[in-house]
């Protein structure tokens, strides 16, 4: 799988999850794209530099940024110009030391629920229990997840979600977009409720449930924490980007499993 070529699939996709907002922008350039929700949290203002962009591009996307007046999160290919790091550095973006994996697999997953009830989800309620979910992952709002994400009318249209549940309780999501290219977003498990399975319940099950004859594979994004688990399922790192942050905390950076941030790039 081509780097350059999956990050162009990453930008198609990636405002069907997400289309929200207060200020819904999209933008893009020869070798830049942005997808902004207006929302006052940088992982829910997402920006790629890819394997084009210079640092004129970079430059571009700075320009875009600060035209909308909101905190980002910057992934930067692997084979962008070294040069892309003096704009972004020159407007407070902070390079993260780890690197973070645009991943891809190109085989079907087997099913594991590990006894937990998946189900796709098709209510309100069941949207409102995502909602909490990803809400407390990003440490956020309730109310910031919910005008962010997909509505539920827009579920099946290219975009779908499915919970697993230990009893009663939700304790995993994970929201994909269909496509030859399947994409999994926001796939968040509480802190509470990790190590049960739920996480491979859900992706499993997405997985199982969107892919057909015309499936090339299915590509996600990942944080370094998350890494060996999705290794472990069968994803595997087509590009290490390096990621470049305004306005996150070091609370947010830990729990994405970036420690610290540097000062220089």
């Amino acid at each position: 799988m081509d780097a350059a070529d999956l990050w162009g699939t990453f930008a198609e996709h990636a405002p069907r999850v997400k289309p929200g907002g207060l200020a819904p922008a999209r933008a893009s350039g020869h070798g830049w794209f942005a997808v902004l929700t207006g929302e006052a949290h940088p992982d829910l203002n997402e920006c790629v530099l890819t394997s084009h962009a210079r640092a004129g591009d970079a430059a571009e996307l700075v320009a875009f940024l600060a035209d909308a007046g909101v905190p980002a999160l910057i992934s930067v290919a692997s084979t962008a110009g070294p040069e892309v790091a003096g704009p972004l550095a020159g407007a407070g973006f902070v390079p993260a030391p780890v690197p973070e994996p645009l991943m891809w697999c190109p085989k079907r997953a087997p099913l594991e629920t590990s006894g937990l009830r998946v189900e796709p989800m098709r209510s309100t309620a069941a949207r409102d229990e995502a909602v909490a979910i990803v809400a407390g992952a990003h440490m956020m709002a309730p109310e910031i997840a919910d005008r962010t994400l997909a509505p539920l009318a827009a579920l099946g249209d290219g975009v779908m979600a499915w919970l697993a549940y230990e009893g009663d309780e939700a304790i995993s999501v994970a929201w994909a977009t269909r496509g030859p290219r399947i994409g999994i977003w926001s796939m968040m498990t509480p802190l509470a409720h990790r190590r049960k399975g739920g996480g491979r319940a859900v992706l499993t099950s997405a997985l199982e449930a969107l892919w057909d004859s015309d499936t090339e594979g299915a590509f996600l994004f990942s944080t370094p924490a998350g890494r060996p688990f999705y290794e472990s399922v069968g994803f595997a790192a087509v590009d290490d980007a390096t990621t470049w942050t305004s306005g996150a905390s070091d609370e947010f950076l830990e729990a994405i499993g970036q420690p610290t941030a540097v000062a220089d790039p």
